[in-house]
């Protein structure tokens, strides 16, 4: 098996063990362990996904049944008749052609189809200027540095990360990646920036956003501020004898409030075309919103309307419900409460932008920027937190424990779901994950002191990722 397991810790890859097709280069890229990103669909590996198979199965199936003549002057002839006279190696040989003009044409057509697809597939795409982002519009929140800001660590590589570092440099330069963090501890082990992005860019969050959100929920549960069993009607008023006030905070959390995804097209947004104008304006109110019908109604089964904590539906509801729930019981707006309930406690070093409208509503789902060593430190003060016999510990293992099952729309390999944080990745088991839309992703291990942080554009190389992590945190297994 091709392998990153060079004992000098150089990735070596014969061409007798990878296929003439895979350069050493790519091969290398395969974790140690047989986990590689070719065998699935868009890779290399085209005909391991089950659409081109079937493709590349139709196209020679026609191409050889186009060739194949009509009457076989065997097969068909009269028993009675004697067959005519003709040439034994001739059909032969235009059957040999056919073939291989078919599975030629098969494999070239295929081939195409999956390259396509991987450099324009369906994977959603965040460019540059939003990944990247220094600045938003005035009314945005500006996050400031804490008063006792958290020194990272930097420490050397034993040989056995070396092999796995050599690899994310390999996926950095290879994918739309433009950070990757390899973390062990407090102590950063390797840290790497691809162009444009640098240590002074400023990285959107996307929907790693919602698990800063549940921390923030945690430390109002903490302060007694809030509880888990709170109905959104008790906090917001509005809504009142509405499906979505049934939900209580912990439904919220789980993404299942109950309520109906507005969205025809299965998307997680809830705001329409002019909804965006209006926020990107900074006047559209959130509290309008929510008490829409089509956003507070109740999601309709086949049978009955869904019960609040019933069914996991990804949607933008429920955080931004979270987000309006903290403005309240905080009496402060949601941007100043994860300011001091999250940034100053991490640690943070740098200053940071949080989007919000002119009446200081956040969307809570989405719309932090913070520097990759700010990412970090978030990273590193959760997995601190967690571990403390503290209520803020018993919050976050909670949090990440599977609480419910869902439909796998945060990735393929995504099954659970705990409090705005994903679970039981089948890939890399006994971790949870922070997911955002493009490739943003931090990895916590549950078994040991491992974490990862990755930002990047696009999100169709996350089995590398994956793999990649399942490697890190069990070198010193």
């Amino acid at each position: 098996m091709c392998s990153a397991n060079a004992s000098d810790a150089r990735l070596l890859c014969s061409s007798l063990d990878c296929p003439h097709h895979v350069t050493r280069r790519a091969c290398a890229v395969g974790s140690a362990t047989g986990r590689t990103a070719f065998l699935k669909k868009g890779s290399i590996f085209p005909l391991t996904s089950g659409y081109p198979a079937l493709i590349a199965f139709l196209l020679f199936f026609a191409t050889f049944r186009l060739y194949l003549p009509a009457k076989s002057p065997l097969a068909h002839a009269e028993p009675t008749q004697e067959p005519e006279m003709y040439d034994s190696k001739a059909p032969m040989q235009d059957y040999a052609k056919h073939i291989l003009f078919g599975l030629c044409l098969s494999i070239v057509v295929v081939t195409a189809t999956a390259q396509n697809g991987s450099q324009s597939s369906n994977a959603a795409y965040v460019p540059d200027k939003v990944l990247l982002a220094d600045h938003g519009a005035p009314w945005t929140y500006t996050s400031r540095p804490s008063q006792l800001t958290v020194t990272v660590n930097r420490r050397d590589p034993n040989p056995a990360e070396q092999r796995v570092i050599e690899r994310a440099r390999l996926l950095l330069e290879s994918r739309e990646a433009k950070a990757i963090a390899l973390i062990d501890g407090a102590n950063i082990v390797y840290l790497e920036y691809k162009a444009p992005a640098t240590d002074q860019s400023l990285f959107t969050s996307m929907s790693i956003a919602k698990t800063v959100t549940s921390i923030g929920i945690g430390q109002a549960i903490c302060a007694t501020k809030l509880k888990l069993t709170d109905r959104a009607s008790d906090i917001l008023p509005d809504l009142k004898d509405k499906a979505l006030g049934k939900a209580t905070v912990r439904d919220l959390l789980m993404m299942a409030s109950g309520a109906a995804n507005p969205s025809d097209s299965g998307s997680s947004t809830l705001m329409t075309s002019q909804n965006w104008r209006d926020w990107s304006a900074g006047t559209y109110d959130l509290a309008d919103l929510i008490r829409d019908e089509r956003v507070a109604g109740p999601a309709r089964g086949v049978f009955s309307d869904y019960k609040p904590g019933e069914t996991f539906v990804y949607k933008q509801t429920d955080p931004v419900v979270l987000g309006l729930m903290l403005n309240s019981v905080t009496a402060m707006p949601y941007t100043k409460w994860i300011q001091e309930s999250v940034f100053d406690p991490m640690g943070m070093a740098r200053q940071g932008w949080i989007e919000q409208n002119k009446k200081q509503q956040a969307l809570a789902d989405q719309g932090i920027w913070l520097s990759m060593e700010d990412w970090v430190r978030f990273a590193i003060w959760v997995k601190q937190a967690s571990v403390q016999k503290d209520c803020l510990g018993d919050y976050i293992r909670e949090a990440s424990r599977t609480q419910i099952w869902t439909d796998r729309k945060g990735g393929s390999y995504l099954s659970g779901y705990g409090y705005l944080l994903w679970t039981a990745n089948v890939m890399a088991r006994d971790t949870f994950w922070a997911a955002g839309k493009g490739g943003q992703r931090i990895g916590w291990s549950n078994n040991s002191n491992r974490m990862i942080v990755v930002f990047s554009n696009r999100e169709d190389w996350m089995t590398d990722l994956y793999g990649l992590f399942v490697d890190w945190k069990n070198i010193d297994r």
